[in-house]
């Protein structure tokens, strides 16, 4: 369909969407992550966990927020006239569809993490190998990815405002 109304991919497609594009996500923010947190070590806070928590917890929450805003243009098209599925009328429907394939993401990395990566170096500050900065991670990872939801929702509100007015 390409007026935007009924969403053109299953629901399953669309969870498993959401799961890929928030793995794909979290693999950049370790990636933009870990070169910021070389940055750190180099210049002018080496030593300073605060700094680590910040950069951990904002780089996931950008990552998430993009990963599953990405999701959702992989999942689905944008309708006729706009540019992104976010103006779709199904679009709050879409980002939770997403946003589950998302947690499900989150909660397996989390479980892998828990049984393969965590350390007990008091000193890492690197994902996956310190286990409270992993945490900080996730949760903001899946902070970012309530954030498109929410956008999602509030997009969609909106379009319903004006269109019955």
């Amino acid at each position: 369909m390409t007026d935007g109304g009924a969403s053109d991919a299953s629901p399953v497609g669309i969870v498993l969407k959401g799961a890929l594009g928030t793995a794909g996500g979290m693999v950049a923010g370790w990636v933009a992550g870990a070169f910021v947190c070389f940055l750190m070590d180099l210049a002018w806070s080496r030593g300073n966990a605060a700094y680590a928590y910040v950069i951990w917890f904002l780089v996931a929450a950008i990552a998430g927020f993009l990963a599953l805003s990405t999701a959702g243009e992989w999942a689905v098209r944008p309708p006729e006239g706009r540019k992104s599925w976010i103006y779709r009328p199904d679009a709050r429907r879409i980002a939770l569809l997403l946003l589950a394939g998302g947690l499900v993401a989150v909660t397996i990395t989390a479980l892998l993490m828990r049984q393969f990566a965590w350390g007990d170096d008091p000193d890492a500050y690197y994902v996956p190998g310190s286990r409270p900065h992993s945490i900080a991670f996730l949760i903001g990872t899946a902070i970012g990815m309530l954030g498109t939801r929410q956008m999602a929702a509030m997009e969609t509100k909106a379009g319903r405002r004006q269109y019955r007015d």
